[in-house]
């Protein structure tokens, strides 16, 4: 027994990632049953460390992270690179492709959720130069930083349109937004599950790794993929799946950078 301890840090179709890791549990050997608590990304990473079998799903690596937790050498999935989230009537407050060094000279404020990583060098940027940035910190931080947006409370937010366009139909806000490509990010974002740093987290995620040989879980990313990003966004993310499973008894997930 282990449990999910995050909500997700980058939230698609709830359906969809539920799919995935329905497919993962599945042939995992010996058999993964996982029990799941919801709770914020601050809080799960503060449970990560106190038990042996806590895991978490969708999260992003990086240095610190890596320092606490064993990660998947599979990415659970892989995002199109984030982007400037803005109301359409506001559009003309951004030049794209929009650096974030632009906010220096402006008195634009953007959202962003507490403890979600936004790749490398967005994460730098936010880490040196807080005072641009609005940070919401809850277990439905990622919604309410979204809410903003649209009610005008913050300029812009950081954030893949497509999980902006399902909140605002899923809540019947239907403003026009677009969507600013950022000069810091301009690569795929990949997202894996991590477990406790601990012998029995090492024994779950070596399990997970073995899941990801099975050709189902392997159609299962590449579908999920295809359909809920779409045609234009799948052209961007197909080689980097194509390159996971070119064979799968190499170390073709040791190559993939994120």
């Amino acid at each position: 027994m282990y449990s999910i301890v995050n909500n997700p840090e980058y939230v698609a179709d709830e359906a969809s990632m539920i799919h995935i890791w329905d497919s993962i549990l599945t042939h995992s050997q010996p058999k993964l049953i996982p029990t799941y608590q919801h709770m914020s990304l601050t809080r799960a990473w503060v449970e990560l460390t106190k038990y042996p079998n806590a895991c978490m799903i969708n999260i992003i690596k990086n240095t610190k992270r890596e320092a606490i937790a064993e990660f998947a050498d599979y990415p659970f999935s892989i995002f199109p690179p984030v982007r400037l989230i803005a109301l359409a009537k506001n559009q003309h407050k951004f030049s794209p492709p929009f650096s974030l060094q632009n906010l220096k000279n402006s008195n634009l404020r953007v959202g962003i959720a507490k403890s979600r990583s936004y790749g490398i060098e967005v994460d730098k940027f936010i880490a040196e130069n807080p005072e641009y940035f609005f940070v919401r910190g809850s277990e439905s931080s990622m919604s309410k930083i979204i809410d903003m947006l649209l009610k005008e409370r913050v300029d812009a937010i950081i954030d893949f349109s497509q999980i902006v366009l399902g909140h605002q139909q899923d809540t019947a806000q239907l403003q026009p937004i677009v969507s600013i490509p950022l000069q810091e990010a301009a690569e795929p974002v990949f997202s894996y599950a991590a477990c406790a740093n601990t012998p029995t987290g090492k024994a779950i995620i070596a399990a997970i790794n073995q899941s990801y040989q099975h050709p189902e879980v392997q159609q299962t990313l590449q579908t999920f993929h295809r359909y809920y990003f779409g045609e234009q966004e799948y052209r961007l993310l197909a080689p980097y799946l194509d390159k996971l499973f070119i064979d799968n008894h190499s170390s073709n997930a040791q190559k993939l950078k994120p």
